[in-house]
């Protein structure tokens, strides 16, 4: 299973055989948020290595994959050694394109890392409304913003940024990596973004890490574990499209 966005290039490490028999490598939190998937057409807004697309597939979901050409290189390799069904569409998952903007989805999810890419939270929330019928759901899954304020210092934790931001956020030396932008934003940005656009949330729920995917929190060395722990590393929100 992935410990990272996908994004690493380690596709030999990647077991198509898993996914062709049935393999689901979905958090079990995860696979609540999203509830029954059978018959549901479901959009996923970044590819990824694939395991998550494939993941979906194999709960019972007729998934779209919308990500630049570049970035489904990987995903499309997994799911033809699989030979399972994807669909694929060209297009920056931060912003999603007209073409999909049918309500013809059930779900669209947004999967780890992805917020970090997005320029502008309205006209994104404004295309997953676009893209759901009446009574559709959102599921975010990323990193939790705070996480991003926390440094380590002499085995502590320490305060090494605004967590509402800051002009001068160039000088901030957080180690994201160069393909993984820190995220512009609060929680209560995102979730106040969601509610303005004829969203309902049903749930937001917040953990301390990730079953599957390193966070920022893990590249913070020599402080305590029970440090770590009371700092909230991941979010997931659920919301429904009123109308």
């Amino acid at each position: 299973m992935p410990d990272d966005n996908g994004d690493n290039g380690d596709a030999d490490e990647l077991d198509p055989a898993f996914y062709t028999h049935g393999g689901i490598s979905l958090s079990a939190e995860e696979q609540a948020a999203l509830g029954d998937l059978h018959g549901k057409r479901l959009l996923l807004l970044g590819a990824g290595n694939g395991e998550d697309a494939l993941s979906l597939v194999n709960l019972g979901a007729e998934v779209t994959v919308v990500d630049e050409t570049e970035a489904m290189v990987e995903a499309k390799a997994l799911s033809q050694a699989a030979r399972l069904p994807l669909r694929f569409v060209e297009g920056p998952s931060s912003a999603i394109p007209g073409s999909l903007r049918n309500g013809g989805f059930d779900v669209v999810y947004a999967g780890f890392g992805g917020l970090g890419w997005v320029a502008d939270l309205d006209p994104w929330i404004v295309g997953i409304h676009d893209a759901l019928e009446r009574g559709g759901a959102l599921v975010v899954y990323d990193e939790h913003p705070f996480a991003f304020i926390v440094a380590g210092e002499k085995g502590r934790l320490t305060i090494a940024a605004s967590y509402f931001g800051d002009d001068d956020d160039e000088d901030n030396d957080s180690d994201s990596g160069p393909d993984q932008p820190e995220p512009n934003w609060t929680l209560g940005d995102i979730v106040t973004a969601i509610g303005a656009h004829d969203f309902q949330i049903d749930a937001l729920l917040e953990f301390h890490e990730s079953e599957r995917f390193a966070t920022v929190l893990d590249d913070i060395e020599d402080v305590d574990p029970g440090y770590l722990a009371c700092v909230p590393g991941v979010f997931m929100l659920v919301a429904r499209k009123s109308h």
